[in-house]
């Protein structure tokens, strides 16, 4: 559906985009995240035909589009600012580029209604920009995008300006629309949690190259790079001792890693040196659990500090070797543990695939 090849901008002396490559299927919702000065939106931009690559090649399907005009791409496009105009009804802005393409009454008459209705806003179809809330501003500015049955939308951080409790929602419109149209759909956004609740696939960038791209699950439970691992969500690095390798039943190799006295097993797709090789992994939060002070081979550790942040509380956990790590608990519990008390830590779900060996070689692995 859409296929960009060896894709670079350079702004003066500033490379923006460092030869990007994404083939997307069509259907397929692709997230590109990463933080400011990513070149995420640099992307977004030269496939919309808003900025021009200095070098590579998009393709719509098997047209090249690399130098056509936004207006010759046919590309659904939703800004974060929403970009309404300020004069038009609801439904007159939903059938704004209908009358452009020149679409008889009917068409459009039997378009739009279906649109307002898959939004929920044929109630409010008569309503100004003004009079609406800001997530039917947004709900009225997909619409828009999508009246003309683009092959492909565009969404440029799209529920960004919106409070927390409207983005939650709009997250589960977004998708369920996406769904139902079956429209292929770029979006960039630095929302972590958006990126995972909404995507197929998602590009993380980091200074306008690409650092990864997968999977949700990929992308949380095996970063493949320092910078994925430290970008999205929290970890705990922690540095253990390899001390065996064995193989599985279906041939892979499971690593035996001992932490303090905790030994647990990794399942590696790279090889590492066994028998006293030290790696750094990093833990998620999460993967942690409290026992009673010596169950099951636990790390004797004290609970110092531990925030509430409402069905989540987070432990700051102090190690005999002083050092801490973060571990996440559902609240409901957490009166079990207070401040200053004495726990047994043991890591339960490993899942944070992410190791280096001598800072140089990279792990990934999964819980055996």
């Amino acid at each position: 559906m859409l296929t960009i090849h060896q894709l670079n901008k350079r702004f003066d002396h500033l490379q923006a985009v460092k030869d990007f490559n994404l083939v997307m299927q069509p259907g397929e919702f692709v997230t590109l995240l990463g933080p400011s000065g990513s070149g995420k939106t640099t992307v977004l931009r030269m496939v919309a035909g808003l900025e021009s690559p200095t070098s590579g090649s998009i393709h719509l399907g098997d047209v090249d589009v690399t130098h056509l005009t936004p207006q010759k791409r046919n590309i659904g496009l939703v800004f974060q600012s929403y970009a309404l105009f300020p004069n038009m009804s609801a439904y007159e802005n939903i059938a704004f580029p209908l009358h452009v393409r020149k679409q008889d009454k009917h068409t459009i008459q039997k378009r739009v209604n279906e649109l307002l209705a898959l939004i929920g806003l044929t109630n409010r179809k008569d309503h100004l920009p003004h009079q609406l809330s800001g997530g039917e501003r947004q709900r009225v500015a997909l619409a828009r995008a999508l009246s003309f049955h683009p092959p492909l939308l565009l969404l440029d951080e799209p529920l960004s300006a919106l409070d927390a409790k409207v983005r939650q929602s709009l997250r589960i419109t977004l998708k369920e629309i996406q769904r139902t149209l079956g429209v292929t759909t770029l979006m960039v956004t630095h929302d972590q949690e958006e990126a995972l609740e909404l995507s197929d696939r998602i590009v993380v960038m980091a200074k306008g190259a690409v650092e990864q791209v997968g999977t949700a699950m990929d992308i949380y439970y095996a970063p493949q790079t320092a910078f994925t691992e430290g970008f999205i969500g929290e970890t705990n690095p922690i540095t253990a001792e390899v001390l065996d390798v064995i193989a599985s039943p279906i041939g892979e190799k499971i690593y035996n890693l001992r932490w303090h006295h905790h030994v647990f097993s990794w399942l590696a797709d790279r090889h590492i040196e066994p028998q006293g090789t030290s790696i750094t992994i990093g833990i998620r939060p999460e993967s942690f659990h409290f026992l009673p002070v010596g169950g099951h081979g636990s790390i004797e550790a004290t609970i110092v500090d531990k925030l509430f942040f409402g069905s989540v509380t987070r432990f700051i956990v102090k190690l005999p070797d002083h050092t801490t790590v973060k571990v996440d608990a559902m609240s409901a519990i957490s009166q079990q543990y207070p401040i200053g008390a004495k726990v047994g830590l043991l890591i339960t779900d490993p899942r944070l695939p992410i190791g280096f060996v001598d800072e140089a070689v990279t792990m990934t692995a999964n819980p055996s």
